[in-house]
């Protein structure tokens, strides 16, 4: 009988004459550790498979909040110890072109550059949860353990099935501050789960400059041309990055966090027309993420107060990238252990505050201010259906959308 395994996720131009001395060339930049290099290429894949994730999760979606950095980091550990077609399809979804040693080191890299925030808080913990009997290859529980960071717990599946279903939620419940609550339903561990791997993310960062309570409002939000809304809706005048994205005809905003990051920051990505969404949505990846706010300014801001809870199964969307293999009875798991073993779900459960303080979501420096008169004035009215993204400059954490802040 076949087990299942769960997851919960320089170019100078010289001329020179007869008696023109050769120049001292100048010293090559220093080479960047490899743990760097693997860094930047695992995180290059993972925004890569997050925007294509995002695509596969928002189709008869109104409202989205999801983090596939969550889902990515458990399916490159699951990679580690897959093989053949299951491990390719993985390797080949996650746009991963490291193999897997080098990108366990990545990821290991990953996650220690999400831990340093200041005054917000990020934090990401990995836990893997195998029964009493299953033996683990050591080389995976190893990288598990060393590269993934990932926490390890026996658990006997066999003889006290809800009790492990409970002990599991209490953990992600205690790692995300009590906002994700029974992540396991009823029934979703059974007698023949054998490992449980989970990933939970949380994160709690204060606007740079907050929003003033007493600005906010009840204002019309533009579901559709002929719909509308009545939402609670924040307004303010801040000296923000934004830019223009005509190739999907739309504008940008970055709203900075009061963290260690300067970077860490909530970017939003509003159509210019109502319904513009699937325009914007559809050219996501045309689209240079290091590069979408470059202008600086006054920017008179007003947006919705967001509160979102999601929860996915992400079997049927993954089986749309092109996994497939990985839950069949026939999947080979064998890096991971000697008994048959096979994805039987992977579930996320998702949460995302915006109000007028700052940003709450599970799963501060060198910044100047200058005399508004001196730059562009710009409105951003986020009263239609948007976009957004929370990142550290880097690193895709959460992505989702707005259609109605009501719902």
């Amino acid at each position: 009988m076949r087990a299942s395994l769960v997851i919960f996720t320089t170019f100078a131009l010289a001329a020179l004459g007869e008696s023109t001395p050769t120049p001292t060339p100048a010293p090559a930049p220093p080479t960047p550790p490899a743990s760097e290099v693997a860094r930047q290429a695992v995180t290059a894949a993972a925004n890569a498979f997050s925007l294509r994730l995002y695509q596969a999760v928002k189709a008869n979606a109104s409202n989205v909040v999801i983090s596939p950095l969550s889902a990515a980091v458990l399916l490159a550990l699951t990679r580690h110890g897959a093989a053949g077609a299951t491990e390719q399809q993985i390797a080949s979804a996650l746009q991963l072109s490291t193999d897997r040693e080098t990108t366990a080191t990545g990821y290991g890299a990953l996650l220690d550059s999400l831990q340093n925030n200041g005054e917000a808080v990020l934090r990401t913990a990995n836990r893997l949860y195998a029964h009493a009997g299953l033996e683990l290859k050591e080389s995976f529980r190893s990288t598990a353990t060393g590269s993934f960071r990932a926490g390890a717990e026996e658990l006997d599946f066999v003889n006290a099935t809800d009790a492990s279903r409970r002990a599991i939620n209490t953990w992600v419940e205690q790692n995300t501050e009590g906002k994700i609550k029974d992540l396991f339903e009823e029934g979703a561990i059974t007698q023949l789960t054998r490992l449980v791997l989970v990933n939970a993310i949380y994160f709690k960062a204060g606007w740079w400059k907050p929003f003033e309570v007493s600005e906010t409002n009840s204002s019309v939000f533009h579901v559709t041309p002929t719909s509308q809304v009545n939402v609670p809706t924040m307004h303010g005048t801040f000296q923000l990055d934004f830019g223009e994205l005509p190739a999907v005809d739309a504008k940008a905003v970055r709203l900075p966090y009061k963290a260690g990051d300067a970077q860490m920051s909530m970017v939003i990505l509003l159509p210019n027309t109502v319904d513009g969404l699937e325009r914007l949505e559809a050219g996501l990846d045309q689209l240079d993420l290091n590069n979408l706010t470059p202008g600086f300014g006054e920017v008179i801001l007003s947006l919705p107060k967001i509160r979102i809870e999601s929860k996915y199964n992400l079997k049927e969307k993954l089986k749309e990238l092109g996994i497939t293999e990985l839950f069949n009875p026939s999947a080979d798991l064998s890096g991971i252990s000697e008994h048959n073993l096979y994805v039987d779900e992977v579930v996320q459960k998702t949460f995302i505050g915006v109000d007028e303080r700052g940003t709450e979501a599970a799963v501060a420096t060198g910044m100047n201010f200058f005399w508004a008169s001196l730059y562009p004035r710009v409105e951003f009215n986020a009263n239609h259906p948007f976009l957004y993204m929370i990142w550290n400059g880097n690193t895709i954490l959460f992505i989702g959308r707005v259609a109605n802040p009501s719902s």
